[in-house]
């Protein structure tokens, strides 16, 4: 099953700007073209936008991926499953990673995904969640 519709550039495709994928206003321009995906062409998450321009404004986003208790706890979680102790504290890049797999989770609801089942997160969150952390 294929999560997102984006499709692969080849070598004689331009890189696309940013007024011509981004229609929620909140993205950024991103080193590949791969990664130049809008929350609203996103086939996992056009579903959860609601009546929201952007993925990033919806309350649960804001609750249960940029909330740094959340997060903590769910990197404790994830240490516990990989039989590993965790830190006291989140570095930014582990906070950045948990807040992704949090996102991801949320807008598949359990769908399995990992090393064969990768999606590409919006350019709007990967901008949100960057600027927090």
């Amino acid at each position: 099953m294929t999560t997102n519709s984006v499709a692969k550039p080849t070598s004689q495709q331009a890189f696309p700007t940013l007024e011509e994928w981004c229609d929620c206003g909140n993205c950024l321009h991103m080193p590949s073209p791969e990664e130049c995906v809008c929350c609203r062409h996103a086939e996992f998450v056009y579903p959860n936008l609601e009546d929201h321009q952007c993925i990033t404004q919806i309350e649960s986003f804001d609750n249960l991926i940029l909330n740094p208790d959340v997060l903590a706890l769910s990197f404790i979680q994830m240490m516990m499953f990989k039989r590993q102790c965790g830190r006291d504290q989140l570095n930014s890049r582990q906070s950045r990673l948990v807040a992704y797999i949090q996102f991801v989770c949320l807008m598949l609801k359990g769908e399995r995904h990992g090393k064969s089942n990768r999606v590409v997160i919006p350019s709007c969150v990967v901008r949100k969640i960057r600027d927090v952390s």
